[in-house]
Formats: structure tokens, C-alpha cells, sequence
């Protein structure tokens, strides 16, 4: 049975642009409300998971410079060409329109601070920043020796600050000074403290194409069994691979985007939980509930119900 998304999910989950072979994601209209419009964005790693997974499919920003600062924990992050793998602290500098993907296992956590393009430039010319657009390119950069320790300590400091500053009317002038420092500090450690890509192969390939399938047909509720055979590859292996990959099991993957997708129809839908149930390929709403609770500890109506709560209203005129 086909499944097309309500007309709802693209404006408030991350609009993609279907005109790239590699989709195109508005990642401020993740949250929905007023951070679709906003010119920055900062999210904790966990909370950025919630939405996207720990695996997202390859993407890009069209237009937004992102940083992924990994504090602690594994991760696994392509840039364009270039793989890079390891455990943080670790940043990672993703300019407007490239390409990237990532696995960050379970202990990973961090910050991600989006910027609007046209905010970035303006930042420059305003702050002189050490950038320009055709010199911007992706890079990782690790925090090796005291003064990249010290490096680390003042982002993430940074970071925090920002976090607070950021409000429901929009980023201060104390938010773009601090956003401006984070990106100096950012891009003075790709000379100081670069980190080597590691080359691409089959494996990262293989994975790769089972997260492709597994966003294809999650609702279809595939056995690991018929994924590995789509993979020309024994289940063993796929085990393998996801355990490389992300420490995770080949199930345990799927699982944990089926209840990606839940959340989302939780939080931004009024859709019936039969509805939901039906749309994630569950025939039967009570087993939904019950894998819903085993997953997340709390069943759908209790996440419904906390995520509404969270969420601001919007402002009235």
C-alpha cells in the first residue's frame, strides 16, 4: 500500500527539495514554530537524533553553514569525498550545499549550531571573518594538545551561552557575536588541528545502501533476512556491518527509525494514533502502543502530550 506523507510533514519537519539527486533538508523547520524562519539554530546532538536519527541518509543544506561539535562518543562523519571516523572531541564544518552524512553512536553528544547563508555573509563583512565563499570548504578538525584543549573549553562555553540567548524573538546582537566567535574559533583549527580523512570503501558503501533501504521500506516492516538479500550479503554480515558502523544491530536500527518517524507524527501531526499505527505498517494499534513503550519508555500518547507541552505557542496577533 503506498504511503504518501500528509501534506503537513514537509513544512514542519524539514522541507526537501526533490530537485537534487541528494535531498535538499530545511533543517529549521525541523522544530517547527518560529525556528523555521529563524537565522540560527543551536540543538543538543540527542535532540537533533530525535528528528534526524544517528544515521541520516546523505543531505545537504542549500542554505546553511552547519557545525557538528562532538564533545564525547563515537562517530562516523562524511563530508562530500571525505570519511572521517573516531571518538570526540571532534568539530566538523559543513558549508551551504554539501553534501554530508553521519552515524554517532549512543554515547555521542554535542552541539549543532546552524547559520542562515545570507546571516553568515553578512557576519563576515560586519566582523571580518576569516572566510570567503569560495574558500569555505568542509573540514574536521580535532582539539589535539593544550591549546586545542583550551580551543574546545571556549566553544563549547560558547555554545552554552548561545543556547540561552537564542529567544523566541530571534537572535540578539549577543547571539551573533557569540555565533561569530564560534565560527573564528571554528575555522582557525583547520590549520591547527586537522584531522586526516580516512579513504571510502565497500563497507561504508554497503551500509550506506541498507540505510537507503531501510528508508525506503521501514513501514513495510522487511525482515533483516530480506535486507540482506536486497544487499547480496548473509544476515551475519549485515550484523557486521551495522556493528561497525554504528554498534548497533541491523534491528535495533530499524526500530530506532520507526520510532524516529512516530515522534514526528506525535509532534507535529493531529493525526489519530490508528492513523500513525497505520501509516508505520502496524496493523494492529495496541502492538504499535506496546513497541512504542518498549522503545522510548513511554507510550504515544504520553510523548504527544510532553512534546505539546514543550512546544511554545505561536504568537498571536
Amino acid at each position: 500500500m503506498s504511503r504518501a506523507n500528509p501534506a503537513w510533514m514537509p513544512a514542519r519537519t524539514g522541507t526537501v527539495r526533490a530537485s537534487h539527486p541528494i535531498p535538499d533538508i530545511d533543517v529549521m523547520g525541523l522544530c517547527g514554530g518560529a525556528d523555521a524562519a529563524a537565522e540560527i539554530q543551536y540543538e543538543s546532538i540527542n535532540r537533533l537524533a530525535e528528528l534526524m536519527g544517528r544515521s541520516p541518509a546523505p543531505h545537504r543544506h542549500i542554505d546553511c553553514l552547519q557545525i557538528h561539535f562532538i564533545e564525547a562518543g563515537q562517530y562516523d562523519f562524511t563530508l562530500d569525498e571525505s570519511r572521517y571516523t573516531g571518538a570526540g572531541p571532534a568539530i566538523f564544518l559543513t558549508p551551504p550545499g554539501v553534501p554530508h552524512a553521519f552515524t554517532l553512536c549512543g554515547d555521542a553528544v554535542g552541539h549543532v549550531l546552524t547559520i542562515r547563508q545570507d546571516l553568515l555573509w553578512a557576519m563576515a563583512r560586519q566582523h571580518d571573518l576569516p572566510l570567503q565563499r569560495e574558500r569555505l570548504l568542509p573540514f574536521c578538525a580535532g582539539f589535539a594538545g593544550p591549546r586545542g584543549q583550551g580551543a574546545a573549553r571556549s566553544i563549547a562555553a560558547s555554545l552554552d551561552l548561545l543556547r540561552s540567548e537564542l529567544g523566541s524573538d530571534g537572535a540578539s546582537a549577543t547571539a551573533r557575536l557569540l555565533v561569530a566567535f564560534v565560527v573564528t574559533k571554528v575555522i582557525d583549527l583547520r590549520t591547527e588541528s586537522p584531522l586526516e580523512a580516512v579513504s571510502g570503501n565497500r563497507q561504508i558503501s554497503l551500509y550506506r545502501r541498507f540505510l537507503d533501504l531501510l528508508e525506503q521500506h521501514h513501514a513495510d516492516h522487511w525482515a533483516i533476512a530480506h535486507y540482506a538479500d536486497q544487499l547480496n550479503i548473509t544476515q551475519s554480515r549485515l550484523y557486521e556491518l551495522c556493528l561497525h558502523n554504528a554498534a548497533r544491530s541491523p534491528k535495533s536500527i530499524l526500530n530506532d527509525r520507526l520510532v524516529q518517524e512516530a515522534r514526528r507524527y506525535l509532534s507535529f501531526s493531529d493525526s489519530s494514533m490508528k492513523e500513525i499505527a497505520g501509516i508505520l505498517g502496524f496493523e494492529d494499534v495496541n502492538y504499535f502502543f506496546r513497541f512504542f513503550k518498549r522503545l522510548t519508555g513511554e507510550t504515544p500518547s504520553q510523548c504527544r502530550q510532553r512534546t505539546r507541552l514543550a512546544t511554545p505557542p505561536e504568537n498571536v496577533q
